[in-house]
């Protein structure tokens, strides 16, 4: 064959007609000589009618034939070799096949080309990807590795790698429990048996001896197409510091606790010492009025500082503890309320009038309804300035949310002024000063309805268009 001759005159060892036009391949015949004997058209569109050309001016674009050209290893070797090129800004996959031979060995070479471009990009994507996902992984702060679902670890960061003081090649394919609960099953506790069992991202506080330290452990799910769990993202966040913290806090509050108990019991034992002896002294009928009247102003005073240091203990246990609430009548707190301020007001004219009768008002409250009554009405007996001292009770359904009790505490003692009707609410603050109180009544009082998820507020009661006191409005949850 001849240099320069076209597609008709190529290798009669090979029929070209069928190979010739995949267009998707670029197809040459080389001869021992590297000259090209024949193209297909894929070749002729990218590079021009190469028919008689060096291959190595063609694809190498270099004047002789380079030492590691693969054309050599062919002819001298008989077997199949394969390069890269790029030609074109494209990336071109060549191999290249023994094509026939004569009784000097191989004669010709048949070399196919395949644009691997869109192959190798999708590769550096993956490749970059790969990297920037390395790269964060170990960036971040807290210890992560990545399971299989039979918990074998598959990847570590670095500071997973430095909990554990070892190396990557260490922990991949070594399971979780194993490194980190040197157990051999997951632990009670793991948090990954669970996101296994429920399909969904579990969280659980390990510390020791399972850990060398408090870590809260977040274990979450990767789900394939089928929706079945591949992977398990196990995260660590060190909460040691903040653990201990809260031990010595809590320590802490057991302390005062404790000092507050002492305290109050023991001034309350002082207190009923002190009452004794007022009672004992008001007894004597030689006491003139002036000396009556100061042993009276002691023994309200010595009441108020009792009343004052159990509001305070209540109020620190509705800080400390959880409500546990249960259906109470309130028809029923209520007589046991009015009872008890008729006898502490036995000296005045008071009159409690209440549409709450028994068995018809049930709430969700506790043991404290009774203070939350009593401190709300008692306050209103407390600021009337004369007798009678006029309250009158109500409750209905509420409009705006049924599931609620409206309860309104209605008294004649003038009113609030409208920048004190948020602040009453507040430790020691008082409407009057010039009235005896502890000032923690109605803070106490707040705190109960909050803890039994209801709410408080005042507003003005008014006859005849003039303000005449105030309405306590509570709302109480239906039992």
């Amino acid at each position: 064959m001849q240099t320069g001759e076209s597609d008709s005159a190529a290798p009669h060892h090979l029929d070209m007609s069928k190979i010739g036009n995949m267009v998707d391949k670029y197809i040459m015949v080389i001869n021992r000589d590297s000259v090209v004997e024949y193209c297909n058209p894929s070749v002729r569109e990218e590079l021009g009618d190469v028919i008689g050309m060096p291959c190595h001016e063609v694809l190498c674009h270099s004047s002789h034939q380079l030492d590691d050209c693969p054309l050599k290893e062919v002819l001298e070797s008989g077997s199949v070799s394969s390069r890269r090129e790029k030609i074109n800004g494209r990336e071109i996959f060549f191999s290249l096949h023994p094509f026939s031979s004569d009784k000097n060995g191989i004669s010709q070479v048949i070399l196919i080309g395949t644009d691997i471009t869109e192959m190798v990009n999708v590769m550096k994507k993956v490749r970059e990807s790969g990297e920037m996902w390395e790269s964060l992984f170990n960036s971040m702060s807290d210890p992560i590795t990545i399971h299989a679902p039979d918990y074998t670890i598959l990847d570590a960061n670095i500071p997973a790698l430095n909990l554990l003081g070892m190396k990557k090649e260490d922990v991949v394919g070594k399971k979780c429990y194993d490194l980190f609960h040197n157990k051999d099953s997951p632990i009670v506790r793991c948090p990954m048996k669970r996101t296994l069992l429920k399909g969904d991202m579990e969280k659980s506080l390990v510390g020791p001896p399972d850990l060398n330290g408090d870590y809260l452990v977040n274990t979450t799910p990767v789900f394939d197409k089928n929706g079945r769990i591949t992977r398990i993202i196990h995260s660590l966040k060190d909460v040691t510091e903040l653990k201990d913290m809260q031990r010595k806090l809590a320590r802490d509050n057991e302390r005062l606790t404790m000092f507050s108990d002492l305290i109050v019991h023991d001034i309350s034992n002082y207190h009923q010492g002190i009452f004794l002896s007022l009672e004992m002294l008001l007894s004597d009928e030689s006491l003139s009025p002036k000396q009556r009247k100061l042993l009276e102003m002691i023994e309200t005073q010595i009441q108020s500082a009792q009343r004052l240091l159990e509001n305070a203990k209540k109020l620190s246990r509705l800080y400390e503890e959880k409500a546990e609430l249960e259906a109470l009548d309130a028809g029923t707190v209520l007589i046991r309320v009015i009872s008890q301020l008729k006898r502490t007001y036995a000296d005045r004219d008071i009159r409690i009038n209440t549409e709450v009768k028994m068995g018809t008002h049930t709430v969700l409250a506790d043991e404290l309804l009774f203070d939350l009554f009593i401190n709300i009405i008692g306050n209103s007996i407390k600021y009337t300035p004369s007798d009678p001292a006029v309250v009158n009770v109500t409750a209905e359904v509420c409009d705006e949310d049924p599931s609620f009790y409206r309860f309104e505490i209605i008294d004649y003692a003038g009113g609030i002024p409208d920048e004190y009707k948020e602040s009453i609410f507040s430790r020691f603050e008082r409407r009057d000063r010039s009235v005896s109180g502890s000032g923690l009544g109605l803070t106490l009082v707040k705190k109960i309805v909050e803890n039994y998820g209801g709410r408080i507020w005042v507003e003005d009661f008014t006859e005849e268009g003039k303000v005449k006191g105030s309405v306590f409005v509570v709302l109480l949850k239906r039992a």
